[in-house]
């Protein structure tokens, strides 16, 4: 998905920067009264004027011609440098708008050259530089919501949700139907563990940008994960399906919410959609062949299983998970087992788990593997040996020894994860129990910067870039030429 649009986020902008570009254009109009000047002058408001149209080729166009005249003053150059880097970000051209950006800062430092390579560093996951750049905006005089909005945007990133949250207020307290900045904050909100201020965020959003995928989303991440309740998750979820029936992200997690409930049915015709919408994609392939099998129907799930082998040959989470569907089908894979071994990074987890199945290496020894590490991944790994374990010695006829390691890897297993599921509809269809004492959830203390449930990951929504919005932003346009 692309960055948000929100509309309302122009209104706030037109106000920070005014008196200084006032002030700029007084003097600039000295360059006014200079014949030799006034094409460079024309082109280059010419540009301005095309930029506010949306016409960005048309504007690069103008103001490089205005650049290439010769007969610009240095502030006149930096603004036109400032105005084409903007163009060129709306283009989707970052190398270009960053060249042009600095450059303008070269000729002459302004806020709004500041503010727009500010927005490009984000886009470039480059979050402290952006940060200083916005830094340095508000150390030149803006008080714009949108410095304070994009500086809690790229403080999020960075893993400074408070500083975050600050700076989104000081955008809220400015205009007060900022929906970016909630939605913002509503995210720094739940990296922070604040649920219901999040989900308060994250409504008012919604509220203020309807149509708007991104805070459905992370509402939906709060219900589902820390809330515990994927009913209200999956209204969230078909939301944004309903306004964007490509958004895997959405579709994965309703996928996702749809297991939690065990409605496998619904959950397999979303992973088929995923499938139909990338058939050379293993992930879909993997997602429905393991709600498959968690069914119990091994010989089906094995064959969507195998694609995904296919298609991601050196994934060791597929290799393990179709050996186990082929073990429960009855079927001797020796010989394909070994020949997908050989694949797959072994001293990387799973990696051992494989070498295990592939009777390279013992139980004490992969469980030993899987106690390596730091608390929250030495869990996933305890949990990921002992299901996958306990799920070869119950095709094994091993049924005691099975559900042993079952029963120790429900202990362990994060309770909203993929693979507690699988752990718990095991133990049903062999009329064991759970034990007393299970796992609490980590997804409720998770960051959202990678998945919160399972090694295996579930398709992430990435960081909005911020490189585009829906029309011009008329904060970077401050700068008409005189």
């Amino acid at each position: 998905m692309g960055a948000p649009v929100f509309s309302e986020s122009m209104n706030g902008m037109t106000m920070g920067f005014r008196a200084g570009w006032a002030a700029a254009a007084a003097v600039l109009c000295v360059a006014c009264a200079a014949p030799a000047a006034a094409d460079g002058i024309s082109d280059g408001d010419a540009g301005r004027t095309a930029l506010l149209a949306g016409r960005y080729d048309d504007a690069v166009a103008l103001f490089t011609k205005s650049i290439a005249s010769g007969s610009l003053s240095p502030i006149n150059q930096a603004i036109a440098f400032n105005l084409r880097g903007y163009a060129y970000m709306q283009k989707g051209q970052t190398q270009a708008a960053l060249d042009d950006l600095n450059l303008s800062l070269k000729l002459g430092e302004t806020p709004d050259a500041r503010f727009n390579r500010a927005r490009v560093l984000i886009g470039q996951y480059h979050y402290g530089e952006a940060i200083d750049d916005l830094n340095r905006a508000t150390a030149l005089g803006s008080r714009a919501a949108d410095v304070f909005a994009y500086r809690g945007h790229a403080y999020l990133y960075a893993g400074k949700p408070d500083l975050a949250i600050k700076d989104l207020d000081e955008a809220i307290r400015q205009q007060p139907d900022y929906a970016f900045a909630y939605l913002t904050r509503g995210h720094a909100y739940l990296n922070s563990g604040q649920d219901d201020k999040a989900i308060a965020d994250e409504t008012r959003a919604i509220a203020l940008a309807p149509k708007n995928v991104e805070a459905r989303w992370l509402r939906a991440y709060a219900y589902r994960y820390h809330k515990q309740a994927p009913d209200k998750a999956l209204a969230d979820y078909s939301a944004a399906l309903a306004i964007d029936p490509a958004d895997d992200a959405s579709r994965n997690s309703r996928a996702d919410a749809y297991e939690a409930l065990g409605r496998w049915a619904d959950a397999q015709a979303d992973y088929a959609a995923l499938i139909l919408g990338n058939p050379a994609g293993a992930f879909g392939y993997w997602a429905r062949g393991r709600v498959t099998l968690i069914q119990g129907h091994a010989a089906e799930a094995a064959i969507d299983l195998a694609k995904a082998v296919s298609l991601k040959p050196a994934d060791a989470y597929d290799v393990i998970w179709l050996h186990l569907a082929r073990r429960q089908a009855g079927v001797d894979d020796t010989a394909e087992l070994q020949a997908n071994s050989a694949k797959v990074d072994t001293a990387v987890w799973p990696g051992p788990v494989v070498d295990y199945f592939a009777g390279k290496t013992g139980a004490a020894t992969v469980l030993a593997k899987a106690g390596l590490g730091d608390g929250k991944a030495q869990a996933a790994q305890v949990c990921e040996v002992q299901m996958f374990m306990g799920q070869d010695d119950l095709a094994q006829d091993r049924k005691a020894q099975g559900v042993q390691r079952l029963q120790q890897a429900a202990k362990v297993c994060d309770p909203v994860s993929r693979e507690a599921r699988l752990v718990k509809a095991e133990l049903d269809r062999n009329g064991a129990p759970l034990p007393r004492t299970v796992a609490a959830s980590s997804a409720a203390k998770a960051p959202i910067t990678t998945s919160a449930a399972s090694a295996k990951p579930v398709i992430r929504r990435p960081a909005p870039t911020l490189q585009a919005q829906a029309a011009p932003d008329p904060l970077a346009l401050r700068g008409s030429l005189k």
